[in-house]
């Protein structure tokens, strides 16, 4: 869950919110690595979410495409 101030979206994070809502399997993949990655790196926020960028990029580059 991320807040944010109206004037500080970002755009990829909305279009990033809106393929998830779209696509249900990705949803549910990310959320499984999520977990996987909260029990991994548990005391390592960082780590956590370094970990994430790779999923994360490649539903970015689909943007590009």
């Amino acid at each position: 869950l991320h807040i944010r101030e109206k004037s500080n979206i970002i755009p990829d994070e909305i279009y990033f919110r809106d393929f998830l809502r779209k696509n249900s399997h990705i949803r549910d993949e990310y959320a499984k690595l999520k977990y996987s990655l909260a029990d991994k790196y548990k005391y390592n926020r960082e780590e956590y979410t370094n970990a994430k960028t790779g999923f994360i990029s490649k539903i970015m580059e689909q943007r590009k495409i």
